[in-house]
């Protein structure tokens, strides 16, 4: 899908999403974690206007984003 993701997140990503942890993530799974990654990455890029892959946010703002992504 074109993200460089850290080994660090990877693992953080199979430890939300492999219960069974076996180091893999079935199709559902997989499918889950996608749309939160898009999802995310889209309210940051909105954000990050002058793309320099950070932005600041408020507290608040992070936690309605996270929210906005939950299903």
């Amino acid at each position: 899908m074109g993200y460089r993701l850290s080994p660090q997140f990877i693992q953080s990503l199979l430890y939300r999403y492999d219960p069974q942890r076996k180091q893999s993530l079935n199709f559902d799974a997989f499918v889950q974690s996608c749309v939160l990654l898009k999802s995310l990455t889209d309210i940051f890029r909105q954000k990050d206007t002058q793309m320099r892959g950070m932005i600041q946010i408020s507290y608040e703002e992070f936690l309605s984003a996270v929210f906005a992504c939950t299903f």
